[in-house]
């Protein structure tokens, strides 16, 4: 278009300007890459004469990507500005009609409209488990007449039921769908060659996809979900509620439902029936991501929950030994492992995430304590943490008053203010309830990956 005689010379420097990554990178013209979209459309417009057609995919990269890195907010904010073409507003008219004629938009995780689509009018959205139009259910790989049409012209029908055992089995709504990339793969190699034995299906699915949220879940998960994970490698089915509303910010609470959702989004599993709004029947789709699931998910999860659990020993230990700087020294590289920078930057309520990591820590060491509760009343107020362990002279309570430092907070100041919350709303009496001859108190402060324990002096009960 450098050349086009129907753009003028501000436009073809504009597209110089685009294409300097030195420029790009450039915060101070940040104002044009917001305008990108809009530009280029307008100028493909105009060189062609004809309305564009716009096909985006992996659009929920960059938000997963920021979302990870700490600058999801900054990353939303400028595709907000980004998408600004969408909107149904007067614009550049190209033969007396606008100049974008249709977007399509394809991801993993669906963003929500209010999101990143604000103002966007007309906005059909096909998922894995709800079809408002069956045309782009058809479209999102190969149907299998696409499939036999496609061994027909490369000569592969005799290996039809492989590949069918190995790359079909995805659901999008009601219609049975090929994964398109491993099996034009497996076609371009396969066609090269006339020897059948050469003919070996491949698992070219694992190079494609990335397990950096799947990774953050595994250390929160129980025995009854590895023997799920089980039960789908083996060949089963499983009940779960889908979260088709799951948002970054939403990710950080860890719940199992999500867990479940992120398999199915990410393409580890399809739906193999509907039961209601929310709940459906999953299931492993293929060989290839049974082959995958067994590598990356449930070999992981094993090693992962098993060092989990090593350091959930060790805190309730510390715990009930007052030992302060033990449970510090727990808990600090979990942090830095399990708390993604999307974690300590959720919208939610500032102590939730960390309760729930606390909670699911505490959970896996679980035959080393009694009675666990969680926002329990207790004296005039509520604990965050309470649990026990012993018998008779011997059982001790312990309480943990959990607290997340702002950014410009004195993680030392809000530490003590989560002691003296202890002290003043009397939680203590509650092991008294719970038959406790001694406990201990603890608060724990967070702020990122950073964590402040104090307390821990051994209290006695009555007689």
């Amino acid at each position: 278009m450098l050349e086009s005689p129907r753009l003028g010379d501000e436009e073809k420097a504009m597209l110089r300007s685009y294409s300097s990554q030195m420029f790009m990178r450039e915060l101070s013209n940040l104002d044009l890459a917001e305008s990108f979209l809009g530009n280029m459309i307008a100028m493909l417009a105009k060189h062609y004469e004809k309305q564009v057609v716009l096909l985006v995919d992996e659009y929920d990269v960059p938000l997963a990507r920021a979302a990870e890195r700490g600058y999801f907010s900054e990353m939303r904010d400028l595709l907000k500005a980004f998408l600004g073409p969408l909107k149904p507003e007067t614009g550049p008219i190209v033969n007396g009609r606008p100049v974008l004629k249709k977007a399509v938009f394809t991801g993993c995780l669906r963003v929500s409209k209010e999101s990143i689509f604000t103002g966007v009018n007309n906005f059909a959205a096909n998922t894995v488990c709800t079809e408002n139009d069956p045309a782009l259910s058809a479209a999102m790989g190969f149907t299998p007449d696409e499939v036999n049409e496609m061994l027909r012209y490369y000569d592969l029908e005799s290996v039809r039921d492989v590949v069918k055992h190995w790359y079909d089995g995805y659901r999008f709504g009601r219609q049975d769908i090929y994964s398109p990339w491993d099996l034009i793969s497996f076609c371009s190699k396969a066609s090269k060659t006339s020897d059948p034995a050469a003919r070996v299906p491949e698992n070219y699915w694992t190079a494609t996809s990335g397990n950096v949220v799947i990774d953050e879940f595994l250390g929160f998960l129980s025995d009854a979900d590895a023997d799920r994970m089980q039960l789908l490698v083996d060949g089963g089915v499983i009940e779960v509620e889908i979260n088709e509303q799951l948002t970054y910010a939403g990710m950080a609470f860890h719940k199992l439902e999500d867990f479940w959702t992120i398999l199915l989004f990410t393409g580890y599993l399809t739906v193999a029936e509907r039961l209601g709004p929310k709940r459906f029947l999953l299931k492993i789709p293929n060989e290839e991501i049974r082959q995958t699931f067994k590598e990356r998910v449930l070999a992981r999860y094993s090693a992962e929950n098993r060092s989990f659990a090593r350091h959930g020993s060790r805190l309730v230990q510390s715990a009930f030994s007052g030992d302060v700087d033990g449970m510090a020294e727990v808990l600090a590289p979990l942090l830095r492992t399990y708390v993604s920078v999307r974690d300590a930057q959720s919208r939610a309520p500032a102590e939730n995430y960390y309760h729930g990591f606390l909670s699911a820590l505490l959970a896996s060491a679980g035959d080393q304590i009694q009675n666990f509760k969680s926002n329990i009343e207790a004296g005039d107020g509520y604990a965050d943490i309470v649990f026990d362990s012993g018998a008779g002279s011997e059982k001790t309570g312990v309480v943990l008053e959990i607290k997340r430092a702002g950014r410009d907070e004195n993680m030392t100041s809000v530490l003590n203010s989560a002691l003296a919350q202890i002290e003043e709303k009397r939680y203590g009496e509650i092991f008294d309830h719970m038959g406790c001859a001694k406990y201990y108190a603890y608060g724990l402060v967070f702020r990122g990956k950073n964590c402040l324990v104090g307390g821990g002096a051994l209290r006695m009960l009555g007689s």
